[in-house]
């Protein structure tokens, strides 16, 4: 294989390795991996499942096939995958890798509580979480509430990796639990360094908001729906975008653009993830 094959081109070599060698759980592995890469999910379920018949130590493979029986909406057997994973598994490593695929699992469900907890295992269990744990985590504690213990994970995570996507995070959750001023302080050298400033701007009018200065944070909201609107277009429909729209609409009181944008976030594949803020703002305003 070279580097630069296409997932089918690989597909068809493993496929022929297996029919030279044998089934192995690495090959179907590595297949799965392609199938995963070309959508194929239900081919990427069969090699997975095969993979650990053959091989019920091969935990990589286990989580794998729980985040494929995930996408395929089959929640109940990815659970059954990862209890019956974390039953044989000894290694502390391989016990987070399985408590953290479970805590997804378990969010896609709307566990969020539980989502928590197991995500708190996984940290338990390795000094060195993947750094996408620390945004998984906070994703989890902000759904039920606990956006201050979000805050200081992300913090946490931001001080560790530098990821300025967890940064991002921090200040929204900071904005969460109701921290203004110390969010505004961080949110200020990003405006004044970014080219794109609206998820910013959208972020310095909630700050401003909770600390009563409304007429700048209308000035704020409007600035970002208008940089919005020019980077979007009929061709480029960008989820994240469309949802800090309807939330800064939302903040103007703009119910129905809001809802609309809401829409149109979720058409372009916004998963509650990204939409998450904007539903409750809107929930809220029933």
């Amino acid at each position: 294989m070279r580097a630069h094959d296409s997932p089918e081109h690989v597909v068809e070599f493993l496929t022929a390795r297996i029919g030279e060698q044998g089934k192995t759980a690495e090959l179907l592995w590595q297949r799965a991996t392609e199938h995963r890469e070309l959508g194929q999910l239900s081919h990427a379920a069969d090699d997975l499942r095969e993979a650990v018949r053959l091989q019920p130590d091969f935990f990589t493979a286990h989580a794998d096939l729980a985040r494929v029986q995930l996408h395929l909406g089959k929640t109940a057997d990815s659970l059954a995958t990862l209890d019956h994973a974390l039953k044989t598994a000894t290694d502390e490593t391989t016990r987070a890798l399985l408590y953290q695929t479970r805590a997804e699992v378990h969010a896609a469900r709307g566990e969020f509580e539980q989502a928590v907890t197991d995500s708190a295992r996984a940290f338990a269990a390795t000094p060195s979480p993947d750094p996408e744990w620390f945004l998984l985590r906070s994703q989890f504690q902000l759904r039920i509430g606990k956006s201050a213990e979000a805050a200081a994970g992300l913090k946490e995570g931001f001080e560790k990796t530098g990821s300025p996507v967890l940064e991002a995070e921090w200040i929204d959750a900071l904005l969460d639990a109701g921290q203004a001023r110390t969010a505004l302080d961080r949110i200020e050298p990003q405006l004044a360094e970014s080219r794109w400033q609206s998820s910013w701007l959208l972020r310095r009018a909630r700050a401003r908001l909770a600390l009563g200065e409304s007429v700048k944070a209308r000035g704020d909201l409007h600035a970002a729906v208008s940089e919005i609107d020019e980077r979007l277009s009929p061709k480029r429909s960008e989820p994240t975008l469309l949802a800090d729209r309807g939330l800064a609409l939302a903040l103007l009181g703009d119910t129905t653009g809001a809802r609309n944008a809401l829409a149109a976030s979720r058409k372009a594949g916004g998963d509650s993830a990204i939409t998450w803020r904007l539903e409750a703002r809107l929930e809220a305003k029933k």
